[in-house]
């Protein structure tokens, strides 16, 4: 067994046997809130100082820009903008001390807020008697555009980003998660704005998108999650299949519209193994992607980015075109980009 085989086993076993807060099961609570201000109420919290101090407008910018995340999730994304760029007005949040600023904004109708309960491992020990809660967070169209006017950014909303499926939300959840990790990288470069026009999949929001630069190569880079989840009270078997068409379009059209800036590469989070399977073999089957845009396509894992190796060398796979190989191809550990 070569080195880069047994390393592919485990991690492809690491990414079935431990999953992450993002994983979707069957016996999770959720609950969706938002409280509505009208435009007057809205404007007075902020003349009056109660939101949107540019404080608060880097938290909307975060949200904004990782589409849907936990509270760790978005002071890791500032905290990495504050040592890139030190003299941003961004205060030293921790995951508790966000909480104080998202929920006033929730209070006056600029977040959504997707709130759930994780009974997985409740009986594992005597100690799990409840479930861990987890509270994410998404930004309305008033809180996008009010931070685009304070910041002077061009942010596109995501209007209703907080109607998806539950299932949906936590893949969402899950790419902020590894996006605001891969911050910390020095090869990090630059945070970008997630959306393109494509020849076949349209005008695609993806769920994030950065730029890197290693060993002077820059590339662009964007995410989308794969979580392929089955709920049958709302979506076909047929439905399924278009979804995951859908996902494929996305693939071919990010690789060959940012191909014109740099190297693109498009990186698929999957919740497991068995979801990367399953999109590999979309991939493979679709005939629509060669060797050269294959070594741009990487999957990885929440479970597996927060929990396995040192870094980024460790967190990626791609596919590998062999005919020697069972179903005519093989996985390999990505070169770094990141």
């Amino acid at each position: 067994m070569d080195d880069n085989y047994a390393k592919v086993i485990a991690i492809r076993t690491y990414m079935d046997e431990h999953l992450s807060p993002y994983t979707y099961r069957d016996d999770m609570e959720f609950e969706k809130a938002y409280k509505y201000v009208d435009h007057e109420a809205k404007s007075l919290a902020y003349i009056n100082g109660e939101v949107y101090q540019i404080s608060d407008s880097y938290i909307v910018y975060a949200i904004s820009m990782l589409g849907c995340a936990e509270p760790a999730v978005i002071a890791k994304f500032l905290m990495n903008l504050k040592k890139r760029h030190p003299d941003l007005n961004i205060p030293d949040f921790d995951k508790d001390s966000i909480k104080t600023r998202l929920s006033t904004l929730k209070k006056y109708g600029f977040l959504f807020n997707i709130s759930y309960v994780d009974n997985s491992e409740v009986g594992t020990s005597p100690e799990k008697t409840h479930g861990s809660n987890h509270s994410l967070f998404t930004a309305g169209k008033d809180a996008t555009s009010l931070m685009n006017a304070r910041l002077r950014k061009q942010v596109k909303p995501n209007t209703w980003l907080f109607a998806k499926p539950n299932d949906e939300l936590l893949g969402i959840a899950a790419s902020a998660s590894i996006f605001s990790e891969l911050m910390s990288s020095p090869d990090f470069v630059k945070v970008e704005n997630a959306i393109f026009k494509g020849k076949y999949a349209g005008t695609v929001h993806l769920d994030d998108e950065f730029i890197s630069e290693v060993d002077g190569q820059k590339y662009y880079v964007g995410m989308i999650s794969a979580y392929l989840h089955k709920n049958s009270n709302y979506a076909t078997d047929e439905d399924y299949e278009e979804i995951i068409n859908h996902k494929l379009n996305i693939i071919n059209d990010y690789l060959s519209n940012r191909t014109k800036k740099g190297i693109a590469k498009i990186i698929l989070v999957c919740e497991s193994n068995k979801d990367m399977v399953r999109m590999v073999n979309a991939i493979i089957n679709s005939g629509a992607f060669e060797q050269d845009k294959l070594n741009n396509i990487h999957f990885t894992s929440a479970g597996l980015v927060s929990g396995y190796g040192t870094g980024s060398e460790d967190w990626f796979l791609h596919i590998v075109l062999d005919e020697s190989a069972e179903n005519g191809f093989r996985y390999e550990l990505s070169p770094r980009f990141v």
